[in-house]
């Protein structure tokens, strides 16, 4: 199976994640889109006219103070207290668990994984919070792993139910599959949507390239994986557009949610349908989405690049090239979390490095630069 095209983010994206946990209240069949449609039209949305976030930011100077710490990323123990003594300032449940988030934000910033996950795991089985808070609690113990290689979360998040019946140490992706898809149990946010996809569409790939000629059985399969694909997609669409109307800092999943999807796209197109969209004009609207905030991600052109190499290889190696050029050409991304990533995947932490070996076979700068981070060939 072709390893699974992983995004860590840096640790401003956790700290403006954590900012967005508190603003409201797929399973692996399709009768999962009837629970979606049921949580759609039951649990309607208003955007508040102050997030929770914003509200607490101008109340609280201990929120504020706890905030100013994690944004430089010193002193986590301090911002954790700040942050615990901010809860005397909370007058509603959301903002209640939007301290909680920051408090689990502080405790991993500082290394604390177990503290962070029993934290979130709090939040996520607490009924006071809203469906969409619980929904990015679970989905954020995924990306702990899935985006942010943390390997020591694993354990921990699987050692109690209910996510222990989600185990399966022979199938890890699965696991955490299941993990995004319980995420979605509460609300189907974008980025867990986005990532159950993606699974969906490295089983496609998976089953294309065992056989030359597919059997009737496999193109069964597939057709099936298709409709859950599309159904998680347009819940992508629809949370963007939900996600677009709140304020409180929340373009970041935006950006986010659409280079997802361009890569759940990517790979369909790669799997001989283009019936699912143009991934570049995605990845495009990523990147624009991403510059909006003023962000330099990073991972977009590695993204785009994976795509087109798999896709098309040599015919569009100047494309390619004119991509991972934005690693090696200037250092505008070198402090940007992607050569950390670049660097840990010699070890293939995260199931990628294969992918960047084959980059790097179609652009000898790209070789290069990865030398230079540690790799041999």
């Amino acid at each position: 199976m072709e390893p699974a095209t992983i995004q860590p983010q840096p640790s401003s994206y956790l700290r403006m994640f954590f900012g967005i946990f508190g603003i409201f209240s797929l399973l692996a069949a399709i009768g999962a889109v009837l629970f979606y449609f049921f949580i759609w039209r039951q649990e309607i949305v208003k955007a508040p006219a102050l997030s929770p976030f914003q509200r607490l930011s101008e109340k609280s100077d201990s929120f504020k103070g706890g905030q100013q710490l994690l944004l430089t990323g010193k002193n986590s123990a301090e911002a954790e207290r700040l942050f615990e003594k901010s809860l005397a300032d909370a007058n509603t449940a959301e903002e209640e668990a939007e301290i909680k988030f920051k408090i689990a934000d502080a405790k991993y910033q500082a290394g604390n994984i177990s503290g962070a996950i029993a934290d979130i795991k709090e939040s996520a089985a607490n009924e006071k919070y809203s469906k969409r808070s619980r929904a990015y609690a679970v989905e954020f113990m995924a990306l702990m792993f899935v985006a942010y290689g943390k390997t020591e979360a694993t354990a921990e998040i699987f050692k109690d139910e209910p996510y222990k019946a989600m185990y399966n140490p022979k199938d890890i992706y699965l696991s955490y599959r299941k993990l995004f898809e319980y995420s979605s149990s509460f609300y189907p946010v974008a980025v867990s949507q986005a990532h159950i996809a993606n699974w969906y569409a490295n089983r496609t790939l998976f089953l294309l390239s065992k056989e030359k000629v597919p059997s009737a059985e496999t193109l069964s399969e597939i057709e099936a994986m298709k409709i859950i694909i599309r159904n998680n997609l347009v819940n992508v669409d629809k949370d963007i557009e939900l996600t677009k109307t709140f304020s409180g800092g929340m373009s970041i999943l935006v950006s986010v949610a659409l280079e997802r999807k361009a890569i759940v796209v990517g790979k369909m197109v790669r799997a001989g349908d283009t019936s699912f969209g143009d991934p570049e004009r995605l990845f495009e609207e990523a990147h624009a989405a991403h510059l909006s905030r003023g962000v330099y991600d990073g991972y977009n052109f590695y993204h785009q690049a994976s795509f087109l190499a798999f896709a098309y290889g040599d015919k569009r190696k100047a494309d390619i090239q004119k991509l991972l050029s934005n690693y090696y050409a200037n250092d505008k991304y070198k402090n940007t979390p992607v050569f950390n990533f670049f660097a840990k995947e010699k070890n293939n932490v995260l199931g990628s490095k294969p992918i960047l070996i084959k980059l790097s076979a179609l652009d000898p700068n790209f070789k290069k630069l990865l030398i230079e981070l540690g790799w041999k060939f």
